[in-house]
């Protein structure tokens, strides 16, 4: 059977979280962390599910979730129940989710925001979910408009290899996604940069109610041609992290 702190340390090494980070998405302390990572400890079967949902890790979490119901009642965890074990562990997140509310509040929702990017004018729209897992942050595009054939006419592009690139539907592991091909190879290397702490600024952004905004340029090419773009991003946090996207080309 496969140790669970192994399969700690695969999810912190693949979604690229440091302890602090990885606690902080679980609503734990950075303590506990470290005990899983180094085998003092296992999660409790609450903390078991909790994990499985945030990283789609059911296959492995099912067989640890066994052996802990099987340890539990035969060796308490420095002598508590495991009641209070629970009561510690709802108390740990209440802590938690406190702290980073007082200390992100300034990224707290501006409702201008919000009537600014209903209003925006844009040449495509895209909408996309991301989900955490083991291999990674993943990504899929559920919605494209048909935007996409405007920005393949512009790289001289046939827009069925441009639609293949977008893949709909389609999940991929977030830096080998196939439209990284037509992004311009400097602006996709720092895309790629930001994409390394989007578990950090996902985990942030899920302890704050309302919606989220982040604009980023993004410059597509293909031979000789490129086209600059801006891409104005919603992010909502809910039971699914969703995108909504609204594409500006930017004209000579």
């Amino acid at each position: 059977m496969r140790d669970f702190s192994q399969t700690i340390i695969d999810i912190k090494h693949n979604n690229r979280l440091s302890n602090k980070a990885l606690a902080n998405m679980l609503g734990v302390s950075m303590h506990s962390v470290q005990a899983w990572c180094t085998g003092r400890r296992k999660p409790s079967k609450v903390m078991l599910k909790h994990i499985e949902a945030i990283f789609d890790n059911k296959s492995s979490t099912e067989k640890e979730e066994k052996e802990v119901m099987n340890n539990q009642s035969s060796i308490p965890l420095e002598g508590k129940s495991n009641e209070q074990l629970l009561i510690e562990l709802q108390q740990e997140k209440i802590s938690n989710l406190n702290s980073k509310i007082l200390m992100y509040e300034g990224l707290l929702k501006n409702p201008a925001e919000g009537v600014e990017f209903n209003s925006l004018k844009f040449d495509l729209r895209t909408e996309v979910e991301i989900k955490f897992s083991l291999s990674g942050v993943k990504r899929r595009m559920t919605k494209i408009d048909n935007g996409y054939k405007k920005i393949a006419g512009m790289l001289d592009l046939d827009p069925k290899r441009m639609l293949e690139l977008y893949a709909p539907m389609q999940w991929y592991v977030m830096n080998e996604h196939p439209i990284n091909k037509v992004i311009e190879e400097s602006n996709l290397a720092r895309l790629q940069h930001l994409t390394k702490t989007l578990p950090e600024r996902f985990e942030t952004l899920k302890t704050i109610t309302g919606d989220h905004y982040v604009s980023e340029p993004i410059v597509y090419a293909h031979n000789d041609r490129k086209v600059f773009s801006w891409v104005h991003c919603k992010i909502h946090w809910g039971l699914q992290v969703m995108v909504d996207c609204k594409s500006q080309i930017i004209y000579d």
